[in-house]
């Protein structure tokens, strides 16, 4: 595509992150996989709170299989994708998985 002035306009792709070690994100059905074995997913849709959040955490740290880089690695792919936005001072605020990877620039 050109303008009148036969110049074409630049494009942005803004690239998010999505691997965190053995973790990765998907974006496109917004869930978080586990790379290694044995396959895990979770589907980033049903975490709606801190509260949810925190019993993913455990959930994760109670399985047999999981290492404390796993653990890292979960715990880093959430503070990437929320921050301390949804449980900042305290307060558990709603969360909003489709909204938060359209600011990361996703979709």
């Amino acid at each position: 595509m050109r303008s009148i002035y036969g110049i074409r306009p630049m494009r942005f792709t803004i690239a998010i992150q999505t691997d965190f070690g053995t973790w990765q994100l998907h974006p496109d059905d917004r869930t978080l996989r586990h790379k290694s074995y044995p396959p895990y997913e979770i589907d980033l849709d049903l975490i709606r709170s801190a509260a949810q959040v925190l019993d993913w955490i455990f959930q994760i740290e109670e399985k047999c299989w999981v290492t404390d880089a796993e653990l890292a690695g979960f715990i880093r792919a959430i503070s990437y994708l929320f921050g301390r936005d949804f449980c900042g001072s305290g307060q558990d605020k709603p969360i909003d998985i489709k909204g938060r990877l359209r600011e990361l620039g996703y979709g």
